[in-house]
């Protein structure tokens, strides 16, 4: 076989090599950024965590996509991400329907919010709703998705924990508005992003 004959196969091997070679430094890059983010987060004490959570909290209420969106998607925080308490209590007072996800495997699960006396402790020790389970062809229903991550920058680019289940579910809502919410500490020049990874329309500090 000649050397032409060889060429678009020895090429599509190049290629495959350069992806793998990228996809190894990004993940590099974020066990880095991780740890990192990490340390800047652990110097916040207690009273620091909930005066800013407070703050992302007030600032998502006042954008216009939070007052208009009628079916949210929430979480419910751990000791190192924004506490949005406020954000589901304000969505109930004011008739909105909240989901919460609850982990299941590899995968996050939509459960409707029934209020906190519908709560049990889940995976990782986060509280998890025990609601109606919302079927995916309903996440089209999803109007605002307000999302946790380790980090974030100003062009929306997100780096969670490492495991997916928020890039694998938000790829199954493609016209819900998505808002990550974060400490500044959080915030980078630019998140190290894989063709996987799905990108915020805003981020929220």
């Amino acid at each position: 076989m000649s050397i032409y004959r060889k060429a678009p196969r020895l090429f599509g091997v190049f290629v495959n090599y350069i992806y793998f070679c990228s996809v190894k430094v990004n993940e590099m890059e974020k066990k880095e950024l991780r740890k990192i983010i990490r340390q800047r987060k652990a110097a916040l004490s207690c009273e620091e965590r909930k005066r800013l959570s407070h703050e992302v909290c007030r600032k998502v209420m006042e954008t216009e996509v939070w007052q208009e969106a009628r079916t949210i998607f929430l979480y419910m925080a751990m000791d190192d991400e924004v506490d949005t308490r406020e954000l589901i209590a304000d969505g109930m007072r004011k008739g909105k329907t909240v989901v919460l996800p609850t982990c299941v495997g590899n995968d996050l699960v939509l459960r409707m919010y029934e209020g906190e006396e519908s709560m049990v402790s889940g995976a990782y020790g986060i509280m998890e709703p025990t609601g109606r389970v919302m079927e995916e062809k309903d996440y089209g229903e999803i109007d605002l998705a307000v999302v946790p991550g380790v980090a974030f920058d100003k062009d929306g680019g997100r780096m969670g924990r490492g495991r997916g289940f928020y890039d694998r579910t938000l790829r199954k809502m493609p016209r819900c508005y998505k808002m990550g919410v974060c400490w500044e500490v959080q915030m980078v020049e630019k998140v190290p992003m894989d063709e996987f990874d799905i990108k915020m329309n805003n981020v929220i500090i």
